[in-house]
């Protein structure tokens, strides 16, 4: 699916204005439709009483007109215009006039929702959020939170008022909405946190935006869903063998941190590989070999139970008849470990995932040798990991995901992976996409070896790029909802997201054989 910016989508309304012919008003109208329809499936509207809050801006224009529908429709409706009334110009200008010939404008005041309206529509700001709120949008914002705590269900327009829908940023306050209907195209931002805390469900709703233009625009930032996976999930082939879905090599694990190894392998398995070939130091191996009977296993020269730089050799002998091979996770932090690493990094023939200890192995300077690799590797990152690469404090990562994953993709020619609630993933060439996968069930030790192994699975069938860790992060984030929903957030464990990644995968790849 397409994401854009608030600037792309300005650029396409003039465009279907002055290319088109395509009155700004009638766009107005079919986005005030569109609203109305979602609204009109929503329990909360059964009583047919509601209070629709505008802004002076377009946002506020599409209020209004969607008040008007409701009205037509026999709701009992309150418009509150949030702002000067003498401001609104233009199309906004045309349905406020309607609205106060009908008799539906009232006067915004701090006790205005308490007559107890069960639904309320904020059309104050949507995309048109610059910097910090001021009054009275703050006052009428904490006023429609007030009353969603009382039990009204909130419907935004385009984007809750507070939020940036490019960054995913909220002010300090923000509408906390129950369903976002957003107009024409999603915005990227609806899908970062904390912007997507606030936004509920989100709906794509059509304005009659020409195809023309929808299929020009061109983006590089996609969000997962259903049909994009089936498009990237490897193909399968009843005449096929196990050398067919190539040879992954794990490297990874040491004596305390069997598990990582473990995780990582059954992950690659589980997402469709052939083998997968554990090296990992000696004294550990027999305990992986319990864990995954299945994996074949490379004991490795060990110190002090983890792996030593003399392994290396050994190491690349095997790496380099994989297909892919991933790196790091449980490997420790022993300055072997970090002489091994970078060996591996830039004497590794085959593409390489590198997770963990790995890119602990290659934090601050040290991450130039990424750009030594041979093939531009596929790095996870979480923030304090990406803080440790970059020297770029966490929260200022947090606060633009999407230009820090896209920077150190381009600097160091990387698929970057920078895992949060939402993950974004960036490539050389500065595509992006949003994986909003967020499940308390994957905030557990282990998840992040269970992602790094998916993707090495998919790697090894013949997959590259960014496509092929979005389509990871697509499959772990539906498995551990799917353990969720089985077994509560609470109690998922490793074992149960990784035995649900087939219930991921089925729908999708059922998807590709009814539209073959």
């Amino acid at each position: 699916m397409k994401l854009t910016t608030c600037e792309q989508m300005r650029e396409m309304d003039e465009a279907a204005v002055g290319r088109f012919g395509i009155p700004g008003l009638l766009l107005m109208e079919n986005a005030a439709r569109s609203v109305f329809d979602a609204i009109r499936n929503i329990e909360a509207y059964i009583p047919k009483k509601a209070a629709v809050l505008c802004g002076v801006g377009n946002n506020g224009g599409d209020g209004f007109a969607i008040a008007r529908h409701m009205f037509n429709d026999g709701a009992d409706v309150l418009v509150v215009v949030v702002g000067e009334p003498g401001k609104i110009t233009g199309d906004a200008r045309v349905n406020y006039e309607i609205c106060r010939k009908m008799g539906l404008i009232g006067d915004f005041a701090p006790d205005a929702l308490r007559d107890g309206y069960p639904l309320i529509v904020d059309a104050m700001l949507g995309t048109g959020v610059s910097g910090g709120l001021r009054e009275p949008v703050r006052e009428a914002v904490a006023a429609v939170n007030g009353q969603r705590e009382n039990g009204a269900y909130i419907v935004a327009v385009d984007c809750p008022t507070g939020g940036d829908p490019d960054t995913g940023r909220v002010s300090d306050i923000c509408v906390r909405a129950d369903l976002t209907v957003t107009l024409a195209l999603t915005k990227a931002g609806l899908l970062l946190y904390p912007l997507a805390e606030y936004t509920g469900r989100i709906e794509v709703g059509g304005i009659s935006m020409p195809g023309e233009l929808l299929d020009e625009l061109e983006t590089d930032m996609y969000a997962l869903d259903e049909s994009l996976a089936a498009e990237l999930l490897p193909k399968r082939h009843e005449c096929s063998h196990k050398g067919t879905y190539g040879r992954v090599a794990v490297v990874a694990g040491s004596a305390g941190m069997t598990g990582a190894a473990a995780f990582c392998a059954d992950a690659a398995y589980k997402a469709g590989c052939g083998y997968v070939d554990v090296n990992a130091p000696r004294t550990a191996i027999p305990v992986i070999q319990q864990l995954v009977p299945q994996a074949i296993s490379t004991p490795l020269p060990e110190k002090g139970g983890f792996v030593c730089a003399d392994a290396l050799d050994t190491a690349l002998a095997q790496i380099n008849k994989a297909t892919v091979c991933l790196l790091g996770p449980g490997l420790g932090q022993t300055e072997d470990v970090r002489e091994f690493v970078r060996g591996v990094i830039t004497g590794a023939d085959v593409p390489l995932v590198l997770d963990a200890d790995a890119l602990n192995a290659i934090a601050g300077q040290g991450a130039d040798i990424l750009r030594e690799a041979k093939v531009p590797p596929v790095i996870t990152p979480h923030p304090l990991e990406m803080s440790r690469l970059t020297g770029v404090p966490a929260a200022r990562i947090l606060d633009d995901m999407i230009g820090e994953a896209r920077k150190f993709a381009a600097v160091y020619n990387t698929v970057t992976v920078l895992k949060s609630a939402a993950t974004v993933i960036a490539d050389p060439n500065g595509r992006v996409f949003i994986n909003k996968g967020a499940c308390s069930a994957l905030a557990k030790a282990g998840s992040g070896d269970i992602l790094a192994g998916l993707i090495a699975g998919f790697i090894a069938q013949g997959a590259d790029g960014a496509e092929v860790a979005a389509l990871g992060c697509y499959i772990q984030s539906k498995a551990g909802k799917a353990a969720a929903a089985r077994y509560g957030d609470y109690s998922v464990g490793y074992a149960e997201v990784l035995g649900c990644v087939h219930e991921a995968i089925i729908p999708i790849f059922n998807k590709t054989v009814t539209t073959a």
